[in-house]
């Protein structure tokens, strides 16, 4: 028997996901639904889109901490790479507090992985910052499809999945997410009063 990676699988199994998604979405998920005059289509659209501080729970200081958790789990001293790691934290400072959409947030993860600013454990770092960004999210969701959506994420952190199969994949969870949460007014979602 050929043994595969995880990521080989994940891709495959992503990838027939996305076309069955695909397939499905053609027939009622991306059309609008009419409700009298008024279309709804921009509903699911907010949730994702909507600028919305989702990264303001992590400064810098929160990011070295689940950096040094995860190089303990790896039994490696956390260590700064002198090369981009002051531009990272920098960038990441004027960036974390500010509204952005959900893909600009897990952009903002991707380019901070991508520049590397911890020798060790860099990439376990921000993926674990982009699943827990992403867990009020997902915790709605059946626990299959949440895995998905959490493993999406953080391989397009990583730079195992393309933005492309990133966005697809978010598209799909769009109206579930803007039917079962409102914004508050702290910008965190809550949960929908049962009418």
């Amino acid at each position: 028997m050929r043994q595969s990676s995880g990521t080989a699988l994940f891709r495959s199994f992503s990838g027939t996901l996305a076309r069955a998604f695909r397939w499905h979405r053609g027939s009622t998920a991306t059309r609008p639904i009419k409700v009298g005059a008024v279309q709804e289509s921009s509903a699911a659209k907010a949730v994702l889109s909507a600028p919305r501080t989702w990264l303001s729970d992590i400064s810098w200081d929160k990011l070295q901490s689940l950096n040094l958790s995860q190089c303990e789990l790896q039994s490696t001293q956390p260590t700064p790479n002198r090369a981009s790691y002051d531009a990272v934290r920098q960038a990441w400072d004027a960036a974390h507090n500010q509204p952005m959409s959900l893909v600009k947030a897990l952009d903002l993860c991707k380019e901070s992985h991508d520049k590397a600013p911890f020798v060790f454990s860099n990439s376990s770092t921000f993926c674990l910052v982009a699943k827990t960004m992403i867990e009020d999210l997902v915790k709605s969701l059946p626990a299959v499809e949440a895995h998905i959506v959490r493993g999406t994420a953080t391989n397009y952190v990583a730079g195992r999945v393309r933005k492309r199969e990133l966005l697809e994949i978010l598209r799909i969870y769009e109206s579930k997410w803007s039917s079962q949460t409102h914004e508050s007014r702290n910008g965190h979602l809550e949960q929908r009063p049962d009418v």
